[in-house]
């Protein structure tokens, strides 16, 4: 089985002289790779493609039988032909990369090498696992799609137009996209023409995508412009930190990432900033870490609770929610369906306040105050019990799904209750 097909994803390293090791399983005559490839810069990915003489024969069968001269047949000449190179194996089983296809692809140290079949592709890591999570994700819109559902997608990052735009040529008149966050949800609905709203999903926090794109810095492990906007507009992580006062900086240090140390860090960040305004996510990092002391062993980077921190403030991710959840409530139709997936507790702590309210089952006020009795209809009822969290199958195939739980309700046919009161706030 798998004879003359490249199959599996091997995560790999280029040295220092762009020389990568390509898997025993690959180099084989049964796939015309038995001592070399053929490489060039992907027709349709930002990655490089690679193949033995089948894929040779392969491409050079499409093009042959395309009209000559035309304009789809110069392309794939200029790709495959004038674009590919040529490349042996060393005594190792290495190939050497040349720097341009390099520059090409964006290949970074840490690269993937994809098995698809009479070919192969290779990818920087951190774009691979981007373009990985975002199908992922469209994979579940994608199956509300299957079932005859028309879906108004909501997002403000600007990069996921292109995935958007494949999931829209496949659902014709089914799917859009709008760029809006949580908040808008209520006039993405009234602009869409639709008369019932049966379902809405809201996928909290951020994205693998985002946190794994470098130029994004959402990362403390990757070098980048200290930015942190899902979107393109408002303020960014460099803003607060190089312009913030003390107490509001150490304020969101404690209450979003629930840093025992805000006031140090804060302290430490602008006696840094006099010198030197920050403007690199890596710099940040190692001011971070220098002011709780390093390491020392422990289970996650010093920084992870104050870029986590930044990340909640620059986004409004706590108020999206809020303002998503009460826009959910009053547009829902009754017999719709609520489901939100939260990544940690400050955003799991919001829907489960928000569902034990709206379901009528909030706890009585003190017993030494006044009795009131709440008089509205519950808006809301359980799905289930609790919060759902992802099977060990999940968590091995994918490792962030570990803290990742679901909280699901119905509409119920009665008024919505309105802005989210005081017990549900965080």
């Amino acid at each position: 089985m798998g004879q003359g097909v490249f199959l599996s994803t091997y995560e790999k390293q280029l040295d220092g002289k762009r020389r990568l090791l390509i898997p025993q399983e690959f180099r084989t005559a049964d796939n015309g790779a038995e001592h070399g490839v053929f490489c060039f810069f992907a027709l349709a990915d930002d990655c490089l493609e690679a193949g033995g003489d089948r894929l040779m024969a392969e491409y050079v069968a499409r093009i042959e039988a395309l009209p000559f001269g035309s304009d789809k047949r110069t392309a794939l000449e200029e790709t495959f032909y004038a674009g590919q190179r040529p490349l042996s194996y060393d005594g190792g089983g290495r190939i050497t990369l040349p720097e341009s296809l390099c520059q090409d692809a964006g290949l970074g140290e840490d690269v993937v090498i994809v098995g698809l079949g009479p070919r192969f592709q290779i990818w920087d890591r951190a774009r691979w696992n981007a373009r990985r999570d975002a199908r992922r994700a469209l994979a579940r819109t994608r199956a509300i799609l299957a079932t005859g559902a028309t879906v108004i997608a909501l997002d403000r990052d600007p990069t996921v137009q292109p995935h958007a735009d494949a999931v829209a040529n496949d659902y014709p008149g089914r799917f859009r996209l709008v760029r809006t966050p949580f908040s808008g949800l209520a006039e993405a609905f009234a602009e869409s023409g639709e008369a019932r709203l049966d379902g809405v999903v809201f996928d909290i926090g951020v994205s693998s995508m985002q946190l794994d794109q470098a130029e994004r810095g959402f990362s403390f492990m990757r070098d980048g412009p200290l930015d942190m906007r899902m979107s393109d507009e408002g303020e960014t992580a460099a803003d607060i930190v190089n312009g913030w006062d003390h107490g509001p900086m150490a304020h969101i240090f404690k209450l979003y990432g629930d840093e025992r140390q805000s006031g140090r860090v804060a302290t430490a960040i602008l006696r840094r900033r006099v010198e030197k305004p920050f403007e690199r996510t890596l710099d940040l990092a190692a001011v971070v870490e220098k002011a709780l002391g390093g390491r020392r062993g422990a289970p996650i980077h010093p920084a992870t609770r104050v870029f986590q921190a930044l990340r909640i403030a620059v986004n409004d991710e706590l108020g999206q929610l809020r303002q998503g959840l009460e826009a959910a409530e009053a547009a829902l139709s009754p017999g719709g369906r609520l489901a939100v997936v939260t990544f940690h507790s400050l955003e799991d702590r919001i829907v489960k306040a928000f569902l034990t309210e709206r379901t009528g089952n909030a706890p009585g006020g003190s017993r030494h105050a006044p009795v009131t009795v709440e008089t509205r209809k519950p808006s809301f009822t359980l799905s289930f019990k609790g919060a759902c969290e992802a099977g060990d199958a999940e968590r091995a195939d994918n490792p962030r799904a570990r803290s990742a739980k679901l909280r699901a309700a119905i509409r119920t046919d009665a008024a919505p209750w309105g802005v989210i009161g005081g017990r549900v706030a965080a």
